[in-house]
């Protein structure tokens, strides 16, 4: 490199680089190469905010006045939720206020976004100008703050296992490993302490999982949409593979917390066990399909409600086949049996075959503890997970109304 202009380095000269003298090229000249080298390097976080550089994101947001903003950084300092480096005077978040952070955006993001006080400022800054009614404006907050209060109630246990994971010596030491985590790729720690949920240490995110029953890592598969590993879930009587981010905080409109790889609308996922869907259930609007994770107690269940039973007991073999029963449409099931029994195979419908109603075990089992309430993919996923929508396919009515913006006032 040749230096053309020295600026400010022609009066400190060892401020700046050597110059170096770069050889006339020409097309198809040749180069001998001296060293070959390859690195691996990774992008690295932005630094933390000094004090001057909030103030003026504070500014640039309208948060706060000259008078105020100093007030609000000395508050978030006061209150343990930062620290000031006292060389680079930098604001670093505590363990506290890290936890608080993400305890607020599993339930309501927007609680930690400027726009909810820029959004204020705009608004008193209208009723100064004469654009709007002082009334209106505060019936219009209080409003929205009510609804928001009562969603953050309902919600709060989501804050409260966050807080358990990170605070409690209990809970950190009785984890293990399971599964690695969707957004940093490092294993996630099982807690099975009631209410059992995976915990990761480095996002500081807690995702919930269902209750009563036994949680393993499934064949290391991940969920194609928020890059999760696969977890099974083993009950007493019911089984199903699930995506934690996406049981926490699903990825679809109008589907609460609680989805399962049983209801989930991506059908072309390889996880997807509606694929094996059978027949429409007797009992609700939900799908029986064929549940492989139980053979050889092999079970015919339901995507939505408490239904299901046992089937051929005694098969060694059972896969479900494209033809329909010609009477009442559902999918024909081949089954194979032991050399010695009286049967070695045998194809038909559980609706319409005998043979099959010989073989059925109709039971019905206790829903499961209501699953789940929302965090944040951001499945987020919050995952987060605004992601917010509705478990074991029923839509939330009232998601939206109890997270209300402040903007467009």
């Amino acid at each position: 490199s040749i230096t053309k202009d020295p600026g400010f380095s022609a009066i400190t000269p060892w401020a700046c680089a050597k110059p170096k003298e770069i050889p006339n090229f020409t097309e198809g000249d040749k180069v001998p190469l001296s060293t070959v080298e390859l690195r691996t390097k990774y992008t690295s976080p932005p630094n933390f905010l000094t004090e001057s550089e909030l103030l003026s994101l504070m500014e640039a947001n309208g948060i706060g006045t000259d008078a105020s903003m100093p007030v609000h950084i000395n508050n978030i300092c006061e209150r343990n939720y930062v620290k000031v480096e006292t060389a680079t005077r930098r604001l670093v978040p505590t363990q506290l206020g890290i936890t608080l952070v993400h305890g607020y955006f599993a339930v309501d993001k927007e609680l930690i976004l400027p726009s909810v006080r820029s959004d204020i400022e705009k608004s008193v800054d209208m009723i100064a100008k004469g654009q709007a009614n002082y009334s209106s404006v505060v019936n219009h907050a209080i409003h929205i703050f009510k609804q928001k209060f009562t969603y953050f109630r309902e919600n709060i246990g989501n804050i409260d296992q966050l807080f358990e994971a990170s605070f409690s010596p209990i809970a950190q030491s009785s984890g293990k490993p399971l599964t690695k985590c969707g957004r940093c790729y490092r294993f996630m720690t099982y807690l099975p302490l009631k209410p059992c949920r995976l915990y990761c240490n480095n996002c500081e995110l807690t995702y919930k999982l269902p209750q009563n029953g036994s949680i393993k890592a499934y064949k290391e598969l991940k969920c194609p949409l928020d890059g999760f590993e696969i977890v099974l879930y083993k009950g007493d009587k019911v089984s199903y593979l699930l995506c934690p981010a996406c049981y926490a905080d699903p990825p679809f409109e109008n589907y609460n917390p609680g989805m399962t790889c049983m209801n989930c609308p991506q059908t072309d996922c390889a996880n997807n066990m509606s694929k094996a869907s059978i027949a429409p259930c007797p009992k609700c609007t939900g799908t029986l399909i064929l549940n492989s994770l139980t053979k050889p107690n092999w079970k015919v269940q339901c995507t939505s409600c408490n239904y299901f039973f046992g089937l051929c007991k005694n098969a060694t073999e059972l896969s479900l086949q494209k033809e329909a029963c010609q009477n009442c449409t559902a999918k024909k099931l081949k089954v194979k049996y032991p050399k010695n029994s009286p049967l070695e195979e045998l194809t038909g419908c559980i609706w319409c075959t005998p043979e099959f109603k010989e073989q059925t075990e109709l039971r019905e089992e206790r829903p499961q503890s209501k699953q789940g309430r929302g965090r944040g993919r951001g499945r987020g996923r919050g995952r987060g997970r605004g992601r917010g929508r509705g478990g074991r396919g029923k839509p939330n009515t009232n998601q939206t109304s109890n997270k209300m913006s402040f903007e467009n006032f």
